[in-house]
């Protein structure tokens, strides 16, 4: 009876330790599922910004981007390559705005992320710089940009398969992470 009773727990300990397995190998399914839905809601979020811009809706831009740039974080981190064209929307749009010093130091962020991560001699990298030294202008010479409704790009496509994109300077066209 006792080697019964022995077994029973043995039995119990491995069903236990089983359904623990199942419940956080569900949690962990479900938390990536949310990260992808996340990422997924910060590429809508940039399209939305993108093409309230577009419209000529600054405020509801930057608000867009702002929370693009939220859930890009909250997926891939602050300092992610990823969250690079969100900043540099949001930093275009505030720009725009009149809003030179915002946009300066969102753009000068993008621009250490992607040196950091892509390199000084990366077109991408270049681009920022770009943005840094036209944001830099503004604030010198104290005067507003106007950028044409090209500077933000849509990306086209499902949601799933968007990325975000790096608004246009000059004739570069524009470039995904």
């Amino acid at each position: 009876l006792k080697e019964v009773e022995e077994g029973r727990e043995e039995d119990v300990e491995r069903h236990e330790h089983q359904l623990k397995l199942a419940v956080i190998e569900a949690k962990a399914h479900g938390k990536a599922e949310s990260a992808a839905l996340q990422e997924e809601l910060a590429v809508l979020y940039n399209n939305h910004g993108s093409a309230c811009k577009k419209l000529g809706d600054m405020g509801k831009a930057v608000q867009m981007f702002t929370l693009a740039r939220q859930r890009q974080e909250d997926v891939t981190g602050p300092d992610s390559i990823e969250v690079t064209p969100v900043l540099i929307n949001l930093a275009a749009a505030h720009l725009v705005n009149g809003e030179a010093a915002e946009a300066k130091s969102l753009f000068d962020k993008a621009h250490a992320i992607r040196s950091e991560n892509l390199g000084e001699d990366h077109a991408q990298t270049k681009a920022a710089l770009k943005w840094v030294k036209k944001c830099q202008a503004a604030v010198n010479g104290g005067s507003q940009v106007s950028l044409s409704a090209s500077t933000f790009a849509t990306p086209v496509g499902t949601p799933s398969t968007s990325r975000s994109h790096t608004p246009q300077l000059g004739g570069e066209g524009v470039m995904g992470v």
